[in-house]
């Protein structure tokens, strides 16, 4: 172990380490969740760092010794290095303020030992004067999110068009796949399968649009505001610089904002919250969410394969107005077999008049249920490339030789049109 001191006082450190006192004491304060930053954001953080020195540096501010130690220790975070050191709770308070420490401790006593120090001699390069010079929490934690969000969104899009390209093939798969409709928890009118999952498409395509125009937003920086936006401790040019050096860095296309207080105003609760004022757009991504919960909603609550009106539709395609539907009338004159649950079973009554009742009726109903559900897990598993497709595929051939052996048994009272099976 080694002691390492600040105005609150002292507390030992492990010995090899690169955090030091202020990292230690975030992880004593905030103990909560055991998740930390994602490391896209340790490297943008770090990027951030990287940028910083070099401009302290031109501009005359930053000794040329320890401006290249930084550097070379900041850059190792950008490649993947030192991950395991940032320990920080990732609920934590304080704007940041202990992420941006742990940052400033690792580059500083990775300098250290790169200038031939030993760890936690912070007379050599100190994480606050040297690593964090011209710099807060304030703008650097913001700006350095913002380039991990950049970072994120190609990955963001390909998914998103991966996920709707997926959609439109199983769409056009099952285009002819007649099932019922649902409004207000209820059956409504017949529906293709296919046109729901075109609709899917439709709504992931729009998203990817929204995640796409929300880019431009993000490329506007705050460094150089320092706390209040009117940065203080900051050279005069240090923010245009600073915007240039990220730019070269990561070859994104940054910017310093024309007003450093006004980007200084805490951005993610308005943006999380929706005001459309907002400067930031994040708040883009909240559809794209709300459209994959919907989604993923109607395929769970909306029985959409195997309610008993689709299985009706299905077994018994016959034509049938929207009025026939919303006002009930599933009849045996419109050629629909009825169905009804005498307290133990389902009892069938067929347009010809024959009835399936009992026991047999209800397992052969249910055996239809299960087919449709095995069938239509196979079809989106092999649209998907799951690995699962052939143990789907498996319980689809299954439960399909199942209700044929059980229609057999009946003398083929119950047949299964050809897009069933």
């Amino acid at each position: 172990m080694r002691i390492e001191r600040d105005p609150l006082g002292s507390l030992p450190v492990p010995a090899r380490v690169y955090y030091g006192i202020q990292t230690r004491r975030a992880m004593l304060n905030f103990p909560i969740s055991g998740r930390r930053l994602p490391p896209v954001f340790i490297r943008a953080y770090a990027h951030v760092k990287l940028a910083a020195a070099t401009v302290n540096r031109s501009l005359g501010l930053l000794d040329g010794r320890r401006a290249a130690a930084i550097r070379r220790a900041a850059a190792e975070i950008v490649a993947g290095r030192h991950l395991d050191q940032f320990v920080v709770d990732v609920y934590q308070a304080g704007a940041g303020t202990s992420q941006n420490m742990n940052l400033n401790e690792v580059i500083a006593n990775r300098a250290i030992e790169i200038l031939g120090g030993r760890l936690g001699d912070y007379a050599r390069v100190h994480p606050n004067d040297h690593v964090n010079m011209s710099q807060s929490t304030n703008d650097t934690f913001p700006s350095a999110l913002r380039l991990a969000l950049l970072f994120s969104l190609p990955g963001l899009r390909r998914s998103l068009l991966e996920c709707e390209t997926a959609l439109r093939i199983l769409g056009r798969k099952l285009g002819r796949t007649v099932k019922s409709a649902r409004t207000h928890l209820q059956d409504a009118v017949p529906i293709m399968l296919g046109q729901e999952f075109g609709a899917y498409a439709s709504m992931l395509r729009r998203a990817r649009t929204r995640v796409e125009e929300s880019g431009a937003p993000l490329r506007r920086l705050n460094l150089g505001a320092t706390a209040a936006g009117t940065g203080l401790n900051a050279h005069p040019r240090y923010a245009g610089r600073v915007a240039r050096q990220l730019s070269r860095q990561t070859g994104l296309r940054l910017r310093p904002a024309t007003d450093l207080v006004e980007i200084a105003t805490p951005f993610l609760y308005l943006q999380l919250n929706g005001n459309p004022q907002s400067q930031l757009q994040v708040s883009r991504a909240t559809p794209a969410e709300m459209d994959l919960f919907k989604a993923s909603s109607d395929t769970q609550s909306n029985p959409c394969w195997w309610s008993l009106d689709a299985l009706r539709l299905t077994l018994w395609p016959v034509p049938i107005t929207s009025a026939d539907v919303l006002t009930g009338r599933y009849m045996t004159d419109l050629g629909v077999p009825t169905m009804r649950w005498n307290g133990t079973s389902y009892d069938f009554q067929t347009p010809d008049g024959r009835g399936l009742t009992g026991d047999f009726a209800n397992d052969w109903f249910t055996s239809c249920e299960m087919l449709v559900r095995a069938r239509a897990s196979y079809l989106l598993a092999v649209t998907l490339h799951d690995p699962q497709a052939d143990t789907f595929q498996m319980r689809w051939l299954e439960e399909k030789a199942k209700i044929e052996e059980e229609s057999d048994a009946r003398g083929g009272a119950m047949r299964i049109v050809p897009h069933l099976i």
